[in-house]
């Protein structure tokens, strides 16, 4: 028994259009980064050694991401894949500043926070 498939013209270019779509939709799929520089409230001065989480939606099977504050007050958290996560801000066990974010983001911001 012989099974063989017709594809009329309209079909084929169909199937084309889709293989081109995910080809292309893949492409987008590369591992992105995430920035941003935390400042005093005037903006003057970046704030080092603040502790900062990444937590992941729930659509990404991975761990939340953790770093500190450089001397400028910058982070960066690398390799992400793009989503909404959840970026926590803290000093010791005081949260100073929790935001929903978009990955990638298209317009970063400096995070202001008033220091005491």
């Amino acid at each position: 028994m012989r099974l063989t498939v017709n594809i009329n013209k309209s079909a084929g270019r169909l199937l084309l259009a889709a293989i081109v779509y995910l080809f292309i939709s893949s492409a987008h799929a590369d591992p992105v980064s995430f920035s941003r520089r935390v400042v005093t409230e005037s903006g003057s001065a970046g704030i080092p050694n603040l502790t900062v989480s990444l937590t992941p939606p729930t659509t990404i099977s991975k761990p939340k991401m953790v770093t500190t504050t450089d001397n400028e007050g910058r982070f960066t958290f690398n390799a992400l894949q793009s989503g909404r996560y959840f970026l926590e801000v803290s000093q010791g066990p005081t949260v100073l500043y929790n935001e929903l974010v978009e990955v990638p983001e298209q317009n970063p911001k400096e995070i202001r926070l008033s220091v005491k």
